[in-house]
C-alpha cells in the first residue's frame, strides 16, 4: 500500500488526481502528466481502487481527498478555520465570563474533535457570538439615559 500512496503523491505533484466511477478508475489532470503515470496506475489499479474506496472515492490533483458531502479543505484551510474557531470561542468566553474549566473543556472538544465538526462548530460559535453582541448592544441602549432633566422646563 505504501507504493500506492507514493504513486498518488507523485501524481499529485504532477497535478493528476484519481476518482472512482463504479468499478472504473479515472485520472484527472493534464494529459501529459496522466500519460507519465498511466502504466504504473494500470499496474496498481486494484490497489488504487481499494485506497479510493477506503478514503472517499477520489483524490484531488493537489493530493487531498475529495469529500463529496462537504467543501474541499486542504491543511491551510483547516488551520485557518481552527484559528477562526479558537478566536470565536475565546471572544464568547470573554463576553459570557466562562469559568476557566469550561473554556478548557470547550476548546479541547472543538480543537480535537473530528474534522466533520469543524464547519458546524465555526458556524455555531459565530452565531452565538453575534447573538451575545446584539444582546449586549441592546442592554447598552436600554441603560443609556434617553432624556435629560432640565429644571428650567417646569
Amino acid at each position: 500500500m505504501d507504493e500506492t500512496i507514493e504513486l498518488i503523491e507523485r501524481a499529485a505533484a504532477l497535478g493528476v488526481g484519481f476518482r472512482l466511477d463504479g468499478e472504473r478508475l479515472h485520472m484527472t489532470g493534464p494529459k501529459d502528466a496522466r500519460d507519465l503515470i498511466r502504466d504504473e496506475a494500470t499496474e496498481r489499479r486494484s490497489e488504487l481502487i481499494a485506497y479510493l474506496r477506503a478514503n472517499g472515492g477520489a483524490t484531488e490533483p493537489d493530493g487531498g481527498l475529495s469529500l463529496p458531502w462537504g467543501p474541499y479543505l486542504d491543511a491551510d484551510d483547516v488551520r485557518e478555520l481552527r484559528t477562526e474557531l479558537r478566536a470565536a470561542i475565546e471572544a464568547l468566553c470573554e463576553l459570557e465570563n466562562w469559568p476557566d474549566a469550561l473554556l478548557v473543556d470547550v476548546m479541547t472538544r472543538a480543537m480535537r474533535g473530528p474534522l466533520s465538526d469543524l464547519l458546524p462548530n465555526v458556524h455555531h460559535f459565530h452565531q452565538r457570538l453575534d447573538a451575545v453582541k446584539a444582546e449586549t448592544a441592546v442592554r447598552a441602549v436600554l441603560t443609556e439615559r434617553t432624556w435629560r432633566y432640565d429644571q428650567g422646563l417646569r
